[in-house]
């Protein structure tokens, strides 16, 4: 019997102990303490001849190695605890491996008491032998000389899946179909020994299991072999769980051979043991190359590398997606994701680590791309908005540590818009390069230029010792445009109004440094343009203003806030109305009365206008319809377009739809446009006039005189009406030169076919002049100021 759990025979009133081979106690069971007095651990590890009283005569069994018995029986007498001998007799039990060397043993211990009483001690002993026998976690069969089955336990009966009756009397010579199982038994049946492990089909339960066996014979007296026992081990569970693990070992290989990625294990001291061949592809060197040399030989910052690892070695934790830098063989560095775990010996000491590295040099480069885009203006390569707050904020915090200022330059290009409104959007895109690059040249190298957004650039200036290194700086920019810049197929005349704010003097954060020294450029540009000035309090306040104006815009046409007044437009002929110009005022809760030179010029800017000028157009519309229907007035209604609405591409079609709900005739409305914005846009704008004028709808030319000296666009038929300016007709008739002028301009507009109007008559002297010289309209404080609704209907009753 092999392999006998000492657990399973505590019940025992006997003794039953396993050896090693010098005879030392392994295990031995509880009952010790009851048959001899001594505890468990009190004989674990010592010899078992220590408590013979004849040691000679279990140590000379010991000898007898070389047998071919397995089971010895013997007497020996034994010293209690208390020093009595106590006679037992022992059945003595060699364990032996493959190669018949006597590995250990196995001893049953009966207390024989006064009288030998042999049939007793044979009936006992059959008793445990069957308890063993039935209680053991191993299959036991016993066949007679013959090969007939004549004994077997459940566990035997399991792994063959028969019954009892099935398997007592199976002829294993004959009936056994296994040639190699049948080989071992006859080979037991011959020798006393025999082994057997293979693959066997069960015939009953139609499977295949991996079987060990064990064959050991009894032998009588005489030597002879009466019976063979054999010990099964159905080792179909652990065998297919080493050949899984095998496969496992083979696939994990094979995984290792073909992935991209790299695997790379060492051992304590950093060096290189094992590497998958991918390294070749991702780092250019064999496999024979890094084999042995330390990893710290491939790293590109060694010296972080080596920090980084003095840090690992204190924890020994595992390191996920932890990027390393290594040198490609060519030169060239590449970037690395890597996991490392630490991998440990039995003895639970550090023996190195495992590295799993996947190559994202393309992806960091990438991802490096997108972080430059995202910072970084697509068109100049300059610094974008979200850097100079970020960069900024850092600068006010070093400088705040140094006491140092730092200057903010805020640069608007003067005159750029028409680039882009004559050349188009590319030729524009070529100018601000060029303006991009020469701001460049002229920075120290610690100063830094942003492109703030359109033509609009930001120069930080830091380490500021005097405000005359700021002037210089400005002085420079102002004189990159005394020259053109010049495209390919293009030279252009430009300006730069530059705004300045200083830190801390001015502003002490980033947004209130860039508002202050945008407030600057609105001072720089009204002081004649491609010049510099400096931010000043008074001006924040203005600009303060601006906003809190902003704020009460939003509301103000939910709020209905908005009116339109009429001013009279009398024919000079026959002193009659012919015409209104509808002018819209804001009576705001908070501001009160506000004039739209207070307010339209921001309204454009926030793009309010468009809605502002919708309502502009069907309340003017709408109420000049009422007005014929009530038979009180018949001319025109005059109505102001900004520039804003000018280039929204839905106005005439907006326009459309206004007086068709409205139900005016087109003939009526006289659509005022600013001489300026006429002259900036015509181009693109004669198209837009072609379809006004399909309408039936009157273009007049505001404020004539006030803009660029060019008379091209008035033989392109494009407006119906001039309105001289109110500059010039102050002046008459009093001062030559504006007697001289507006005497031109009726002159011109009456050989072009075009209505004149004059706008801004205070006086009947400059009434009478307009009329001696062929003036068609006035419209002035002469006849009357801008009126409400109810005002301008009492108006008609009074001058109908």
């Amino acid at each position: 019997m092999q392999d006998i759990n000492i657990s399973n025979l505590c019940f025992l009133d006997d003794i039953y102990a396993t050896l090693d081979e010098s005879g030392k106690i392994l295990e031995i069971s509880p009952s010790i303490f009851h048959l001899l007095g001594y505890r468990q651990d009190e004989l674990i590890g010592t010899k078992l001849e220590k408590l013979c009283a004849h040691p000679q005569c279990f140590q000379s069994q010991i000898n007898k190695k070389d047998k071919i018995f397995d089971d010895v029986m013997l007497d020996l007498t034994l010293w209690h605890k208390g020093g009595v001998e106590v006679l037992v007799s022992a059945h003595l039990h060699f364990l032996k491996d493959h190669e018949e060397h006597v590995r250990g043993y196995t001893l049953l211990i009966k207390v024989i008491g006064g009288e030998r009483d042999v049939k007793d001690r044979l009936i006992n002993s059959e008793k445990r032998y069957r308890t063993i026998f039935e209680n053991s976690p191993s299959g036991i069969i016993y066949f007679d000389s013959n090969g007939i089955i004549i004994e077997s336990n459940k566990p035997a009966l399991k792994t063959f899946g028969v019954t009892k009756k099935q398997f007592i009397g199976f002829d294993l010579l004959k009936q056994l179909k296994d040639e190699h199982l049948k080989n071992a038994v006859k080979k037991s049946l011959k020798e006393g020994k025999a082994h057997y492990k293979g693959l066997y089909h069960t015939v009953i339960k139609k499977k295949t299991i991996y079987l060990e066996v064990f064959f050991n014979a009894i032998l009588d007296e005489e030597g002879k072999i009466t019976s063979v026992t054999a010990s099964l081990e159905d080792q179909t569970i652990k065998t297919k769980a080493l050949l899984n693990l095998e496969k496992s070992r083979e696939e994990w290989k094979s995984i290792i051979d073909n992935m991209q990625d790299i695997f790379l294990q060492t051992d304590k001291e950093g060096k290189i043991i094992k590497v998958s061949p991918s390294i070749k592809n991702v780092t250019g060197y064999d496999v024979d190359e890094v084999l042995g040399k330390n990893i710290d030989a491939f790293y590109y910052d060694v010296t972080a590398a080596r920090e980084q690892k003095e840090a690992y070695l204190q924890k020994l934790e595992p390191l996920k997606n932890i990027e390393i830098a290594i040198v490609h063989k060519n030169g060239s560095v590449r970037y690395f994701d890597t996991n490392i775990t630490p991998r440990f010996d039995s003895n639970h000491e550090y023996a190195g680590s495992d590295n799993f590295a996947k190559d994202i040099t393309e992806l960091k480069c990438s991802q490096e791309k997108i972080e430059h885009m995202a910072l970084h203006d697509s068109l100049t390569n300059l610094p974008n908005r979200a850097m100079l707050s970020s960069m900024l904020a850092h600068s006010i915090q070093a400088s705040k540590r140094r006491k140092e200022k730092i200057a903010v330059l805020f640069l608007d290009l003067d005159n750029f818009k028409n680039i882009n409104d004559s050349f188009g959007h590319i030729e524009g895109d070529r100018v601000l390069i060029i303006a991009a690059e020469q701001f460049k040249k002229i920075l120290r190298l610690d100063d830094m230029v942003y492109r703030f957004g359109g033509d609009e650039f930001v120069i930080v200036l830091e380490h500021i010792t005097q405000v005359q290194d700021i002037i210089n700086v400005a002085q420079k920019i102002n004189h990159i445009f005394d020259d053109p810049i010049r495209t390919d197929s293009h030279v252009h005349y430009l300006g730069c109004s530059i705004g300045i704010a200083l830190y801390p003097d001015d502003a002490l954060t980033t947004e209130d440094l860039i508002k202050n020294a945008d407030a600057a450029v609105y001072k720089a540009k009204m002081g004649g343009k491609n010049t510099y000035e400096f931010y000043k309090k008074a001006l924040g306040r203005k600009i303060e203003k601006e906003e809190h104006i902003k704020n009460l815009l939003r509301s103000a046409i939910e709020k209905k806030e908005f009116e339109l007044y009429y001013q009279p437009q009398i024919s000079v002929k026959t002193s009659k109305i012919v015409g209104l110009e509808a002018l819209i005022r804001w009576s705001s809760p908070e501001l009160g009365f506000t004039k739209p030179t207070d307010f339209i010029a921001i309204a454009e800017k926030m793009q309010l206008v468009i809605p502002l000028g919708r309502w502009v157009l069907e309340t003017a519309c709408k109420q000049v319809k009422k007005w014929h229907d009530m038979g009180i007035y018949s001319g025109n209604i005059g109505i102001n377009i900004s520039n804003v609405q000018i280039t929204n591409d839905n106005l005439s079609a907006l326009l459309h739809q206004v007086l068709q709900a409205s139900g005016l005739e087109t003939k009526y409305v006289n659509l005022e446009i600013t001489e300026s914005i006429l002259m900036n846009y015509w181009k693109s704008n004669i198209g837009f006039l072609d379809k006004i004028k399909n309408l039936g709808v009157n273009v007049a030319i505001d404020d004539f005189g006030r803009g660029f000296s060019s008379l091209h666009y008035l033989r392109q038929n494009l407006v119906n009406q001039w309105k001289i300016d109110q500059s010039f007709i102050e002046g008459i008739p009093h001062d030559s030169n504006a007697c001289a002028i507006v005497k031109t301009m009726i002159a011109l507009a009456k050989n072009l076919h075009n209505k004149s109007i004059a706008v801004g008559v205070e006086t009947e002297a400059q009434l009478n002049y307009l009329r001696e010289n062929g003036c068609d309209i006035v419209q002035g404080y002469y006849y009357s100021e801008p009126l409400c609704v109810a005002e301008m209907e009492q108006y008609f009753k009074n001058n109908f």
